[in-house]
Parts: C-alpha cells; sequence; structure tokens
C-alpha cells in the first residue's frame, strides 16, 4: 500500500485573469507583483506571440494548489477537451503501418486496460465528437466569432492552454495530431517539449506539478496502486513535500472513498465494484485523458504452434505448450545477454524470459491477473490459505504504517484503520488487521532427480530476506513456521493488509541439496556469496520445463527439456542465440535461422519491416502492451 498525507481542504475559489495571463498559469514562482511569460514559437498561422506581460494581482494570498485554474477548473473544459481529441487519428499518425484491427487494440478509454480483471467499461462517453466538444466550449462562455481560428470570451481572450511533455520523436508526432485537434475545436495549444530529465525529474516537472496539460507514461500492473493516483490525500502538494502521483490534484470524495475501501477488502467481486465507482468518477470529472496503449510485438515464423501473446505476461511463461513442425529446436532470437542465469537484483526482459525456461516458475500473470505455476494453490479468503483477524495494538509495537513500511508504533505515526488514514496520539491501543497466509508449493523434483524439500523453501526466504538485499516484503513478516511438507505459514505485521500477499513472498525456490566446488552445499554458503558461485549461476538447477545444458558466451544458451517436469515440455530442446542488431534478427527469423523473436528484438522499425514485407510463414502479433500515454488536466494554478 502507498499512501500519502491527507489534504482535504482544498479549496474552489476561482481567480479570473486575463488571457494573457493564462499562458503562466504553470509557473511555479511568479513574481509578487508580475507575471512573466516566456518567448514562444510560433505554433500556427495567425498566432500572436506574447513575450512578456504584466498584469497586477488582486491582494489575496490563497495557499498553493488551492485556487482552481481559469480554464482546466470547469469540468465543461476538460470533457470538451477529451471529445476534441481524435485519438484514433493520433493512433493512426504513431502506427500508420499497423491494419485497422491491430490500431483499434491500442485504444483505451479508461485508467486500465480492457483485459484488466478491475476494467468496468466500455466507456464511450468521452468519444471524439467536435461538435460536442464545441458545445460544451459555447456553454462555458467560449464563442468561435465569424472567420476566427480560436475561441474567445466576452472579454477577448484567446482560449489557450499550454502543453507540456517531453521532447521525444513519438510525443511531438502525437501532440501535433491533438494541437490539430484543438485548433478545429477553436483551442489554441502552446506545445512545450521539454528534457525527460526536467519534466520526470524527481523536483521538477510533473512532480513539482509545473503544467497545465501534461502528458507521460503509466504502467498497469495487476493489483492497481490507486491510493497513490486517485485519492485526495495522493495530490502533490508543498505542504506534503510533493508526494503522491495524482498530478492534475483530482479530488473526488465518492472515488476517494472507493480506493480507500478497496484497501480494506480481499474480496475480488466487492473490489471490482470499488474500482467501477473510481472509473466511472473519473471519466464524468476527467481530469485526465487516457491517449492510447504503447505497441508491443513478437514475432514467429509457421514452424511454431501454441505462442499465445498477453499483454501482461511473456510468452515464454507458457513454452512447454510450444510445439515445433520440423525438427526438435525452438529457435529464440534475444536482445541481452545476461551475466548469470539467476535473477539476482535488477531484472532485463530476456533474463525473466530465461528464467522462466530454464529455472521455473512460481506462478504466472496472464491477462492482468495471476495464476498459480508451482505455487498452488494461490491462498484466498475463500479456500482458507488466507486468515485476518484484528488485534490492538500499542505503542512500541511494531506494525506497517500507511505507506507500506514497517515501523515501531508511537505518536504521530499514520496508519490505516478501516480505509481510513489514522494518526496514532500514543495513548491506549489501536485495533488493525493481521494477515497470517499460507503458502502451498507442488510437491516436484528438481532436474538432477532430487526431491524438492522445505529445506528448499527457507533458503528461498534466506536468501530473499537477507539484510542486505531484502525483498520489501521481508521487513513486513512477523513470524514464519516451515512445513509441514513443502509449505509455509506467514504471519505478517499489524497494518499489512496487501492482495499481493496470495503470492510468495520468494519468488524463486533454490535447491539447498546443490554440491559446491568446495565440498559445500548451496544451503552451507551465505547468500552474499551465491553470485560468484558458478556452479550456481551458470549452471543451476530447474523446477521448470528446461534445464541449461550448454552456454557459449556472446552467442547461444542451449536448454533440453527438464525430464523431472510435468506436463513434459511439447519439444526437446530451445536454443536461445543472443542477436544485439534487432535488423538482423529480423532478417535471420526471415530466412529461417530463427524461430521466434522476444518482443526486445520487435521494436517499431521491425515492426514495420515485417508489415512491409508481409511473407508467407511469417506471423506478426501485435499486443496492446501494459504502458500507455495519458494527458492529465491540472485543475489547480499555484
Amino acid at each position: 500500500m502507498k499512501a500519502f498525507t491527507k489534504n482535504r481542504g482544498i479549496l474552489t475559489a476561482l481567480l479570473i485573469l486575463s488571457s494573457l495571463a493564462l499562458l503562466s498559469c504553470n509557473r511555479s514562482r511568479p513574481a509578487p507583483d508580475d507575471v512573466d511569460i516566456e518567448p514562444t514559437a510560433v505554433i500556427a498561422e495567425n498566432t500572436v506571440v506574447v513575450t512578456r506581460v504584466v498584469e497586477k494581482l488582486v491582494e489575496v494570498t490563497p495557499q498553493p494548489f488551492t485556487v482552481a485554474h481559469p480554464l482546466l477548473g470547469d469540468a465543461r473544459i476538460r470533457q470538451a477537451i477529451a471529445h476534441c481529441i481524435d485519438r484514433e487519428a493520433l493512433i493512426a499518425a504513431l502506427y500508420p503501418y499497423l491494419d485497422t484491427d491491430a490500431r483499434a487494440s491500442l485504444f483505451v478509454d479508461s485508467f486500465l486496460p480492457n483485459e484488466h480483471w478491475a476494467y468496468a467499461g466500455p466507456y464511450p462517453d468521452h468519444a471524439y465528437d467536435p461538435a460536442a466538444g464545441s458545445g460544451l466550449l459555447e456553454s462555458a462562455g467560449w464563442s468561435l466569432a465569424e472567420d476566427a481560428i480560436y475561441r474567445t470570451n466576452a472579454a477577448g481572450d484567446v482560449l489557450t492552454l499550454k502543453l507540456t511533455t517531453t521532447d521525444s520523436q513519438t510525443r511531438q508526432t502525437w501532440a501535433e495530431v491533438v494541437e490539430d485537434n484543438l485548433r478545429d475545436c477553436g483551442v489554441q495549444l502552446v506545445r512545450l517539449h521539454t528534457p525527460a530529465s526536467w519534466w520526470l525529474g524527481a523536483d521538477t516537472g510533473l512532480q513539482r506539478r509545473d503544467f497545465e496539460l501534461g502528458a507521460y507514461a503509466q504502467s498497469s500492473q495487476a493489483e492497481p496502486d490507486e491510493w497513490a493516483r486517485y485519492t485526495c490525500g495522493a495530490i502533490p502538494l508543498p505542504a506534503n513535500d510533493w508526494e503522491g502521483e495524482n498530478y492534475s490534484g483530482w479530488c473526488n470524495a465518492e472515488a476517494d472513498t472507493a480506493v480507500r475501501a478497496v484497501e480494506s477488502t480481499l474480496d475480488q467481486v466487492e473490489r471490482k465494484r470499488l474500482y467501477g465507482i473510481v472509473q466511472e468518477k473519473f471519466i464524468e470529472d476527467m481530469p485526465a485523458l487516457p491517449l492510447y496503449r504503447r505497441a508491443e510485438a513478437e514475432a514467429w515464423t509457421n514452424n511454431i504452434a501454441g505462442i499465445t501473446p498477453n499483454p501482461s505476461e511473456f510468452s515464454t511463461a507458457h513454452i512447454g505448450e510450444w510445439q515445433i513442425a520440423e525438427g526438435d529446436t525452438i529457435r529464440i532470437g534475444m536482445l541481452d545477454e545476461p551475466a548469470q542465469i539467476m535473477p539476482f537484483g535488477l531484472q532485463t526482459p530476456s533474463l525473466q524470459q530465461i528464467a522462466q525456461i530454464g529455472l521455473g516458475s512460481l506462478w504466472t500473470a496472464d491477462d492482468y491477473g495471476y495464476q498459480p505455476r508451482t505455487q498452488t494453490p494461490l491462498p484466498t479468503l475463500e479456500n482458507g490459505l488466507i486468515s485476518v483477524q484484528m488485534i490492538d495494538v500499542k505503542a512500541g509495537d511494531r506494525v506497517v504504517d500507511v505507506r507500506g513500511e514497517a515501523q515501531t508504533l508511537g505518536p504521530g505515526l499514520e496508519v490505516v484503520v478501516d480505509g481510513d488514514v489514522v494518526t496514532y496520539d500514543g495513548n491506549g491501543s489501536i485495533s488493525l488487521p493481521r494477515m497470517t497466509v499460507e503458502y502451498r508449493f507442488d510437491e516436484f523434483t528438481w532436474s538432477d532427480g532430487v526431491a524438492a524439500t522445505t529445506a528448499d523453501i527457507e533458503l528461498a526466504h534466506r536468501f530473499a530476506c537477507r539484510p542486505e538485499s531484502a525483498q520489501p516484503v521481508c521487513a513486513a513478516i512477523a513470524d514464519v513456521a516451515f512445513g509441514p511438507g513443502m509449505q509455509a505459514t506467514v504471519t505478517y505485521l499489524p497494518g499489512y493488509f496487501n492482495p499481493t500477499a496470495t503470492l510468495s513472498p520468494w519468488p524463486q525456490l533454490y535447491p539447498s541439496h546443490l554440491a559446491l566446488a568446495d565440498g559445500r552445499l548451496l544451503s552451507d554458503a551465505p547468500p552474499d556469496e551465491w553470485q560468484s558461485l558458478a556452479e550456481f549461476t551458470n549452471r543451476p538447477l530447474s523446477y521448470g520445463p528446461y534445464r541449461l545444458a550448454e552456454w557459449t558466451r556472446g552467442e547461444r544458451m542451449v536448454f533440453e527439456a527438464n525430464p523431472h517436469y510435468a506436463p513434459a515440455p511439447q519439444t526437446p530442446r530451445v536454443v536461445i542465440e543472443f542477436v544485439p542488431n534487432p535488423e538482423e534478427a529480423v532478417a535471420r527469423l526471415q530466412n529461417g535461422e530463427l524461430d521466434y523473436l522476444e518482443r526486445a528484438l520487435v521494436g517499431e522499425h521491425e515492426m514495420q519491416m515485417l508489415t512491409a514485407d508481409a511473407r508467407a510463414g511469417i506471423n506478426l502479433a501485435v499486443i496492446p502492451g501494459p504502458i500507455r500515454e495519458r494527458l492529465d488536466m491540472n485543475l489547480f494554478v499555484p
């Protein structure tokens, strides 16, 4: 759980400035007696460029970001912007080489992808409709004079907004479409393309809400972290040291209540209902417009069957089901060669897929959900493997605070009680939920023929929760009991209440019996030595469908079917060829040297190559990826 200091005292006073001063609404530190407008480039014909304006302000001192934006504070204007932007044309401009169906799959109408278990759409409310958008602008007091390009209000001010985003070519391409769309509705868009280091910096740009319209990318995950994005307390403000990801400053009471209620239940049906409320209010208020999902792609020859691309999981998670038509070997092209096969620290996409092939998986993550693999069944309240008790805690007890961090309870510490943030005053006791979860693992045999034991789970815990690089969840573990058999029972600290607790806190299992070159067993070696153990990192034992048989550095990895894995993989061998040049990889796929290319090798240029070539026997799967582009509208001025 991630939450932030509450700030519910958001004012709705409206400060009316002239249209010239509107251009500077996103400046974080205007001078006390005047507002400087920086020079802007001429964007369209007949655009008047203002270089400096001095405007006396009324003598009031509102708190930062508590004054409604003169334009975007009006829901009608936000809704009009949504109606005026042709997102289908935007996608077509970015991906002109894709067919209609592929481009349609990239359309998004919520802050969740439509495959997501919590998605409650479709939401046609803000479909492209410039007539509807123009009508909303008229009702908001912005009319379009005969032969005029841009709308003005009764005072003659021009309807102008500034868009801030990075200077990437992709964003310049779609921003041009947005600029044209808004001009058709009579809205002047001033585009500010900045270095990503400033726009996405920890103390600048987006995080400081230094924008009017702001575009950035956001990734979807199985468990939405909407507390950090759509609650009133997650608005970055000077008062909370700019913490949170609610960059638009959206504070809707019903949505806020629903998100907080989500944090208080593990019932999937109820959680979906609550997320539906958040999405409904999000669409009604339109604090941000979802633009599109970035396209990803995989390519393979007709020599392979059984590949099922998925937006939230690598296809290699199901490689045991791939079938080869001719021969006995699947030849995979990958971009990056790992230093070792064990997933230590930062994991590249290539390393994650290699681990799925030659180590094993505890679960998969298709369609933004979790499916059991070696960890089975996944624990739930319904199957009795998760239990929750409310217990009283007092000063000095270890708890998990509102930020999901293990702390000692004391005066001033914020915790979550029934979805509400409560500040402990140091007196008496408060009641917090305590989760106990039983994790069960299939009985399996390692690739060397030795059966897995409870000691392998204990070793996984010791490695994952070692002090020098512990998994974040480890600090929330109050107690763990191993056994009987292939299972472990974890009791978490009071206050830790997380739906992802259904997944084992240890992402891999390790063979405690593995013999090392010096005569020790792996279980005897301190975890900080593991990365230097060649017999462990370069030729590991597997509980997955394949085991590593050969590794030629700089060229390839050869995997053979794990004879102790059930069900047995459909194809006897897998060879991974490392191809750092994507164009070369495509050529090798086309001439039959490779059977499959991972997503990292099929970028935009390679998609164009394969689409233009369109030769028989080559399959290109365009996948609506988990990363989506969004346009935030800042509801308040600094």
